[in-house]
């Protein structure tokens, strides 16, 4: 089992003790060079991955070895950087605490610096005192380290220039080792330069004697995945997030933003490797593709960040915390970093320190991306200006992350290719809404990026042209598969709620949206009217409860779980028949095969009443892996054999569809031998062909 957590962290929680402090000496290790190392070895694919995983093992296990045997203990690594505490246990806690920053500098000096074929530089920094340990959280713990001997470690590596007195310390330090007779120069106030201390010095060796760590604890702080890592570490494409905090000033304060932030990290199935409170502040950084990909990586960074900052609102509100955010997308090397006594599943590259940059770029409040991620369809971005980094070479394309896009993305170019059939029959099963009729429920069955969205999209337009329909997304997803999820994104679309504005100004906006359809349907005559706008004033607190407004002392206040789960349930299906008595409707639920089980429910009970109104349910979702359609609403459906249904079946693209489409796209003719690559190379798969021009 790999050291992943500290022992110490293990140790306390066994004890079940949850929060301390330590008197401790302070070491902050700093390598430069990685970047470069990295990104040229990069260049070789695997063989390069293999290449890097040895030096980082050639550097960091000896670095970790020297720590551990002098009594120290390293915390967590930061990239190319890492601290270790040697707590103040004995009179040679000193002396074993400059044993390992005098080893280091022996190490790489004997290696002239250089690691397979690159140089590495070293950069020391010294510091002692009191330093603040916690454990935070509730299904998942997080843990941290804070204090100004930490930050003032890291400011002592800052100021290390010189290559072969790469040791700085400060007054603390210097204070609390006087008795050692220690060559040191002040070369500014309250920093000095040290000389390695004389290895005929050196205290003895201490026996280090770690017990094993136990997976139960390591499960409680790290995901399955990294706990179980044994595969070599590789180049993969990773989405790097790293977010900045200020105004945590209590530990209560800490630990709240602490369970939120394992909390969202969790639902979005991201990885947070650390919380790290040092020389530049309350930062963290979480990673997404790695050890686990999904296809939408990029999504689920974005979601995250926008989530967080949304169940941060409190915190920010209350007691002016305030944080900012880095976010980037590319290949970065990940796999273990470290020793035997103390590991970390970490990545090493230049778009994880990119986002670091960007993080430290953005204003208090603002969320800054690279061009990767700006192309993502589901959110809004401005460009910030094309800007030099510290440390990135060139002007890198930087852009603030606004809002999320209110509805689907409609950012298709050129016309629909080889689908005309299937928008045909969509259409002629729509055609009762022009005589506000019920139409039914319609299946659109395909793969990952065969153009499901597409056809919905043509499918809106087209019946936009004939009639004014309501058209109602609820987008299924795999990242946020909280209760009534699709259902809760529409709603807080259709009420026009932002995380962005202040409650005040989401409330007026709900009222008013609100209050027009209720007086909307009292124009309109009939039993069914008044019934529905009776239903609509029973439920309006708990359709306000779904988007975040909260009445007090309403019915939502005084329901139970229970009566939540199902009252819930009737405000959601009682305002889809509110609209589609005065219009038709269409709901497209889009990516079914993502549906949360309480979603299924309501639907159950919407079809019930899909037969009474001029509504038509627009269903798209995948295939099962042996190419069977799944079975959403089947019971349902078998049951209601009166609701009419329709199955659609997209597949992949003919070649004489994939020529036109490459030469619509690419606006010239092809050769033939260009048509056997994109079939060979997209599976014929709209997708893939769509992103032609940025290819070729």
């Amino acid at each position: 089992m790999k050291s992943l957590i500290p022992h110490f962290i293990q140790e306390k929680v066994l004890e079940r003790q949850w929060h301390g402090s330590l008197n401790a000496y302070v070491m902050f290790i700093d390598l430069s060079g990685f970047t470069s190392l990295t990104e040229t070895l990069m260049k070789k694919g695997n063989q390069g991955a293999e290449e890097l995983s040895l030096i980082l093992n050639e550097i960091f296990e000896p670095l970790v070895g020297f720590v551990y045997e002098r009594g120290g203990f390293i915390p967590h690594f930061a990239g190319d950087s890492f601290f270790a505490l040697f707590p103040n246990a004995d009179p040679q806690s000193g002396r074993c605490f400059l044993d390992a920053a005098a080893m280091a500098v022996e190490f790489f000096q004997k290696r002239s610096f250089s690691f397979g074929g690159f140089l590495i530089g070293l950069k020391i920094g010294l510091s002692h005192g009191e330093v603040e340990w916690g454990i935070a959280g509730h299904a998942t713990y997080g843990f941290y380290f804070k204090g100004a001997p930490i930050d003032q470690s890291a400011a002592c590596q800052d100021k290390a220039k010189d290559k072969n007195y790469p040791i700085v310390l400060d007054n603390p330090a210097l204070l609390r080792l006087t008795d050692l007779a220690l060559d040191a120069t002040e070369f500014e106030p309250g920093f000095f330069s040290l000389a390695p201390p004389s290895s005929n010095l050196r205290a003895k060796r201490k026996e280090t004697v770690l017990p094993p760590l136990q997976r139960e604890v390591m499960l409680s702080f790290l995901p399955q995945e990294v706990v179980e890592f044994q595969q070599r570490g590789e180049f993969r494409t990773v989405v790097s997030v790293f977010l900045a905090f200020d105004g945590v000033k209590e530990r209560r304060i800490l630990n709240r933003l602490i369970n939120v932030l394992l909390e969202q990290i969790t639902t979005f199935s991201g990885y947070l490797k650390e919380f790290d409170f040092g020389d530049k502040g309350s930062l963290v950084s979480c990673f997404f593709g790695a050890p686990v990909s999904f296809e939408n990586n990029d999504n689920r960074a974005l979601e995250f960040i926008y989530s967080l900052r949304q169940e941060l609102h409190e915190l920010m509100e209350t007691y002016g915390v305030k944080f900012r955010a880095g976010a980037t997308m590319g290949m970065a090397y990940t796999g273990i970093v470290g020793g035997k006594e103390r590991c970390q599943y970490a990545m090493v590259g230049n778009r994880v320190n990119l986002a670091a940059r960007l993080m430290a770029s953005a204003r208090w409040g603002e969320v800054l991306v690279d061009g990767e991620i700006s192309k993502n369809r589901h959110f809004i971005f401005q460009h910030h200006g094309d800007i030099q980094y510290k440390g990135i070479e060139g002007n890198i394309p930087t852009y603030r992350l606004e809002t999320r896009s209110g509805e689907q993305a409609q950012a298709y170019s050129g016309p629909l290719i080889s689908r005309d059939a299937e928008l045909n029959k969509l259409l002629d099963f729509a055609s009762p809404l022009f005589l506000k009729r019920p139409a039914g429920v319609a299946f659109v069955f395909g793969e990952a990026g065969i153009g499901k969205s597409r056809l919905s999209y043509e499918t809106r337009k087209e019946i936009a042209e004939k009639q004014d329909v309501m058209w109602a997304y609820c987008p299924a997803d795999q990242i946020l598969r909280k209760p009534f999820n699709p259902f809760t994104y529409f709603l807080k679309n259709y009420f026009g709620q932002s995380s962005e504005e202040q409650a005040s100004r989401n409330l007026e906006r709900f009222e008013s949206r609100y209050q027009n359809l209720y007086e909307r349907l009292a124009n309109v005559p009939g039993i069914d009217a008044q019934g529905l706008r009776d239903e609509l004033a029973r439920t309006k607190s708990v359709l306000g409860a779904l988007v975040g407004i909260v009445y007090l002392d309403s019915v939502w206040e005084q329901l139970d779980a229970r009566g939540r789960y199902q009252n819930t349930i009737q405000a959601v299906v009682n305002l889809f028949c509110c609209e589609a008595l005065l219009q038709p409707l269409v709901i497209e639920l889009e990516d079914a095969h993502w549906i949360d089980e309480n979603s299924q429910e309501l639907v159950v009970e919407f079809l019930r009443q899909i037969t009474r109104f001029p509504m038509l349910l627009l269903v798209t979702s995948r295939f099962n892996d042996d190419g069977s359609h799944p079975p959403i609403f089947e019971i349902s459906l078998s049951r209601a054999a009166h609701i009419p249904k329709l199955e659609i079946d997209l597949n992949a693209l003919q070649s004489n569809f994939v020529r036109q489409f490459a030469e619509n796209r690419l606006n010239g003719k092809i050769t033939s031998e260009f048509l056997d690559l994109l079939l060979r190379s997209t599976n014929s798969n709209p997708f893939y062909l769509e992103q032609l021009p940025g290819v070729f």
